[in-house]
């Protein structure tokens, strides 16, 4: 049997591949923002408690260490309540914190 990579391949059909695996890598690619900003949204409602990252993974019906890469992707764009331990999105806390600078000195909001 001869080794695959040493028979020559039309331009034609190298392309072809090519596009196939751009096509594929951009489903990918959707998917994995798609499911990220699922998490995203889990996190939001379930809260920052032990078990949460294993109970997405269960909801979304991919493995632990998926929902372990995507939280470690989204965490920096985000900050736990230190109260009620849901995530907050630190547009969010600044505009908290503004609010709640504007109150302590009498201005409007």
């Amino acid at each position: 049997m001869s080794n695959a990579w040493t028979t020559p391949t039309s331009d034609a059909r190298a392309h072809a591949r090519a596009g196939g695996r751009r096509r594929y890598n951009a489903l990918r690619r959707d998917q994995k923002l798609i499911r990220r900003r699922e998490v995203e949204h889990l996190l939001m409602t379930w809260g920052w408690n032990y078990g949460t990252q294993s109970r997405i993974a269960r909801h979304l019906g991919v493995s632990a260490a998926t929902v372990s890469r995507d939280v470690k992707a989204i965490l920096p764009l985000f900050k736990p309540c230190p109260t009620c331990s849901t995530i907050v999105s630190k547009e969010r806390w600044a505009e908290l914190e503004d609010w709640r600078r504007c109150r302590r000195f009498g201005m409007d909001y």
